[in-house]
């Protein structure tokens, strides 16, 4: 029997303790990259799914396979070139224990928070099973991939793969204003 912890993003605790945990793990096989680059992925990940101060198992596999797949997705991005993904995964700086000291001028930070703000906008616009497709495809819906996703549709995974493709194209053509 596991315990479940309250999810609170605070350093030091338990929560915090295991998903940093989770995320070195993750990233043990990227020798020459920080793990803890992608905590803010994994916080983005994971704070639509498991608000804070609601209850987790610290043995979810919903919750360790979001871990793995925001370390990997984010640590295999070439270093130094940012994308609109880099610019959507928001962070809160209080997750880090060294502040960084090179933080985005205010007008970046407002038109990152208008690209946020006009992301969850347009994909809000999206019909309900490109929406979902789109979320399963960057790691954020609830089912764990496109196969569990498409068996509760009552259809083919190539299908699910086919409506996330085409929810991205919506997106990026509404957001190539932020390029």
């Amino acid at each position: 029997m596991t315990t479940e912890l309250r999810v609170d993003w605070k350093i030091g605790s338990p929560y915090m303790d295991l998903i940093r945990r989770l995320t070195a793990a993750a990233a043990r096989g990227w020798k020459d990259r920080d793990p803890f680059e992608a905590l803010s992925a994994v916080w983005s990940g994971l704070s639509t799914l498991y608000p804070e101060d609601s209850l987790v198992d610290p043995a979810d596999g919903l919750l360790r396979t979001i871990v793995h797949r925001r370390v990997s997705n984010d640590l295999s991005r070439s270093k130094g070139r940012a994308t609109i993904g880099d610019r959507l995964v928001s962070s809160d700086p209080g997750i880090f224990e060294v502040p960084d000291s090179s933080s985005p001028s205010p007008d970046r930070e407002l038109e990152d928070q208008e690209l946020i703000d006009r992301f969850w906008a347009e994909l809000a616009g999206l019909s309900h099973r490109r929406r979902e497709a789109v979320l399963c495809k960057l790691g954020l819906a609830r089912v764990g991939s496109a196969v569990e996703l498409a068996r509760s549709w009552g259809t083919s995974p190539q299908n699910v793969h086919r409506l996330a493709k085409k929810g991205l194209e919506q997106l990026r053509a509404a957001l190539a204003e932020f390029e």
